[in-house]
């Protein structure tokens, strides 16, 4: 449902036919909200900021994402498109609060993580590019992306690299204890993260 939205928020605004995925801003006029673009680089070209009255405008605020690149949807003019995405919130099993800030820009500080299914130690090498959260032998937990194993007698050591631009990607023994290195005892496919809660 449209709702309200502070100034610098995610939103989805629908205005007339277009629907538009931008960052919030707003103007000193009450009246008037600009809908911006985030980019990874300012010196790339963005699109420009759109103003518009905000009584025109139907407001959703963006509470979280999902990671699922399964859902397919056709090409158009519009920067979101409605889908349905219940069957992937039936997976969620447990969530986890994030510490830190090695997940940075993908998952802030004490934002939540939402876990999906086990994934088993001798498969998680299939699931390369997945976001997992693993728990170690040491009894912390860290947020990664699967990027493969080592190759030949060292592949059961797996590389696993940093979700933002802050953490470090980090090499760990998975199904075969290695001496030096630590080793994962449990990992869990991460569905998304919600910004507020």
């Amino acid at each position: 449902m449209p709702g309200p939205a502070i100034d610098r928020s995610l939103v989805i605004a629908r205005h007339g036919s277009a629907t538009y995925a931008r960052r919030l801003v707003r103007a000193a006029n009450r009246d008037l909200i600009g809908l911006t673009a985030d980019v990874p680089d300012p010196r790339t070209r963005s699109p420009k900021t759109i103003f518009l009255q905000e009584i025109e405008v139907a407001i959703h605020l963006v509470i979280g994402i999902i990671f699922d690149h399964s859902i397919v949807v056709e090409n158009g003019q519009d920067e979101a498109v409605l889908v349905d995405a219940s069957n992937l919130l039936q997976r969620i099993q447990l969530c986890f609060r994030v510490r830190d800030e090695s997940a940075v820009p993908l998952a802030l500080d004490k934002q939540v993580v939402l876990g999906g299914e086990l994934i088993r130690l001798d498969e998680l090498g299939l699931h390369k590019n997945t976001l997992v959260a693993l728990t170690l032998d040491d009894g912390s937990g860290v947020f990664k992306r699967v990027a493969g194993p080592l190759p030949g007698d060292l592949s059961h050591l797996q590389q696993f690299e940093s979700i933002g631009g802050i953490g470090e990607s980090q090499i760990l023994a998975v199904d075969k204890p290695q001496r030096g290195f630590r080793s994962v005892t449990n990992a869990r496919a991460i569905i998304g993260v919600l910004y507020h809660g």
